[in-house]
């Protein structure tokens, strides 16, 4: 997901708060225990119905329209490195409103580079034109590659068994945590593919700054000190999806 002044957030805040930065962390503290078991698409979906049933749906259902999207500007907050106490307690109340409520927020202001956007969006249009024999060298969950859950998913994929809508989009997966090293994950290797690795390494690591200077807001919102997750993610655990 890009980012712009009109975009979705690309940290993907797309829960209520308490289970937006918990349910993070915890992963970032424990994926080390998961990361080699032998993915079972089954018993995934069985642990995600179980844990839907315990959320809290009583709210009706609305048409939503462009005017119920909370927009939430960090530019002051980011140039002056959070130093305004006031303008950052009323942030982080926007940004707990807006994760109990709706669920999500679209960011502006976040500083990330107009040019590395554009470079993003070259080389993942490079990376998809590309014969699908070519792109499915790098398929998703192949028996050779000890990490899973990261490279290429086709057009019309399905991860979960029973779902009647499989995705349709195309994506590219990667992930970085503690453990698992940008060259741990599974990448390109013609000469002109040298430029997609750098760039969505770029990318990413621009996204984990973001996500780290963000972090204050949330743990104000969830009324603990400022740096309560700091340790968490000094090395977060987290995904970049590329999706055409």
């Amino acid at each position: 997901i890009m980012l712009s002044s009109s975009t979705w957030n690309a940290w993907n805040v797309v829960i209520n708060r308490y289970r937006c930065c918990f349910s993070v962390v915890s992963r970032a503290l424990f994926h080390s225990t998961t990361m080699t078991t032998t993915y079972d698409a089954q018993a995934r979906e069985d642990r995600l119905r179980q844990e839907a049933e315990s959320w809290d749906v009583r709210t009706s259902q609305q048409t939503a329209t462009l005017r119920d999207i909370p927009i939430l500007d960090v530019t002051d907050f980011l140039q002056h490195d959070g130093n305004d106490d006031a303008h950052k307690k009323s942030l982080a109340e926007q940004l707990g409103i807006a994760c109990e409520t709706v669920g999500f927020f679209a960011l502006v202001g976040h500083g990330i580079d107009v040019s590395l956007q554009k470079r993003l969006m070259k080389v993942m249009k490079e990376f998809f034109d590309q014969d699908e024999d070519v792109k499915r060298d790098l398929l998703m969950d192949r028996p050779e590659c000890s990490l899973k859950g990261v490279g290429y998913l086709p057009l019309y994929n399905r991860k979960l068994p029973t779902r009647s809508d499989p995705n349709a989009n195309e994506s590219y997966i990667v992930k970085r945590a503690h453990d698992i090293s940008w060259d741990d994950n599974p990448w390109p290797t013609s000469s002109s593919s040298k430029e997609f690795r750098k760039t969505v390494q770029e990318y990413g690591q621009a996204m984990e700054d973001l996500a780290r200077r963000l972090l204050p807001l949330f743990a104000i919102a969830l009324d603990v000190r400022e740096d309560f997750f700091e340790e968490a993610f000094r090395e977060p655990f987290y995904r970049l999806r590329l999706t055409h």
